[in-house]
């Protein structure tokens, strides 16, 4: 009975960073002194001796190491562009989707307490709520 409570608080906390880990899938870690400012990621696809390579996506950081744009790619050709903005603590307060025409698609905006994500409210291209997701914390 121990063990198998102990197996679920695993499951549990590790569903619960791998929730918070995939915003961070791009985030970067430090190396040295040294701040990474831009990163592109490209593709080559091999198609019968011939290779061309594309542009995947691009991302932009703040001097604190948070992503503040993203840029998507379909093939090289642009498709979609996200804006992000952060409070005084490094957690996104702010995401914004634009499509390829620089057209508002929506705009999530996230509210923290004690520096825990609580609440995640998602507005259409007209600033309409569609979605409210809240997030409950247990602690010790």
């Amino acid at each position: 009975m121990v063990k198998q409570k102990v197996l679920i608080n695993c499951i549990f906390a590790a569903a619960f960073l791998l929730t918070f880990s995939v915003d961070n899938a791009f985030s970067q870690s430090k190396p040295g002194n040294k701040i990474i400012r831009k990163m592109e990621v490209t593709e080559e696809k091999h198609n019968d001796g011939e290779v061309k390579t594309y542009t995947e996506y691009k991302v932009e950081y703040d001097i604190k190491g948070n992503i503040v744009d993203e840029l998507e790619y379909n093939d090289g050709v642009f498709s979609k562009h996200f804006s992000y903005e952060y409070d005084a603590n490094n957690n996104k307060i702010k995401e914004i989707e634009y499509d390829k025409t620089g057209k508002l698609v929506k705009k999530s905006v996230y509210k923290y307490e004690n520096n825990l994500r609580v609440e995640k409210l998602v507005y259409d291209n007209k600033e309409r709520l569609k979605s409210k997701k809240t997030y409950k914390y247990t602690t010790f």
